[in-house]
């Protein structure tokens, strides 16, 4: 991969990438000079909208991916467990396309493994708190940016943060293990002011820095030079 990323950087004028945090994973003495374009999101199709809320906690994405698979197991076998011993009713949705074995495995009372959605809002629109909580991979998680776009409050890792670049107690809460994340979900659950301040804070950060027309602008800013 590395002999292919020098060879390839050679064929372009300028080079782009989704975040600093993958800038940095390329190995390339140049790699400086690749621009940062991050994601936008409609925020016209992903907005709040009032609904029943079914779910406690929502994890959602392409299920069959190792990232999300990590994220989900760990979710529901090490921080559910954690939430429930002070919100003992807490349920849990696990949406998204094509879940892996291991992520079907999951379902019971307390997990509800949806598969493919037709409309992903819906999911969003059903449950109290988004938690992401990713272990590996790398990249912008759209799944935060959709989420917080709808003003869900919004817990994740460090390492999605990295990315995301979100001030943490203001646009979003962040906790490494399972007892720090499971802390943060029950923290929201029981003080739903604070998760109501969180999650218009996450709203407003996510209309300000990633709608498509700065994204794009940077883009158009970066082709027309020579």
């Amino acid at each position: 991969m590395r002999t292919y990323e020098a060879a390839a950087f050679e064929w372009f004028r300028h080079h782009t990438i989704i975040s600093d945090q993958d800038r940095q994973l390329i190995d390339h003495p140049r790699r400086a000079e690749i621009e940062v374009v991050l994601n936008g999101i409609d925020t016209s199709y992903f907005r709040p909208v009032q609904s029943k809320k079914e779910y406690e906690i929502l994890f959602c994405g392409n299920m069959n991916y190792h990232p999300n698979v990590d994220a989900a197991v760990f979710l529901a076998e090490e921080i559910l467990p954690l939430v429930r011993q002070s919100h003992p009713k807490a349920r849990l949705l696990i949406a998204g396309t094509t879940p892996a074995a291991r992520v079907q495995a999951l379902a019971s009372l307390a997990v509800t493994v949806s598969g493919w959605l037709s409309d992903i809002r819906e999911a969003y629109a059903a449950a109290g708190v988004f938690v992401a909580p990713m272990r590996v991979g790398t990249g912008l998680q759209n799944k935060l940016l959709e989420a917080m776009a709808m003003r869900l409050p919004c817990v994740t890792t460090p390492l999605a943060n990295n990315a995301l670049r979100g001030t943490v107690g203001e646009h979003l809460l962040v906790g490494q293990t399972a007892a720090e994340l499971a802390a943060h979900i029950s923290d929201l659950l029981t003080k739903t002011e604070r998760a109501k301040v969180l999650a218009q804070r996450g709203l407003e950060f996510v209309r300000d820095n990633y709608n498509w027309a700065t994204a794009t602008s940077r883009l158009e800013r970066l082709l027309e030079k020579r």
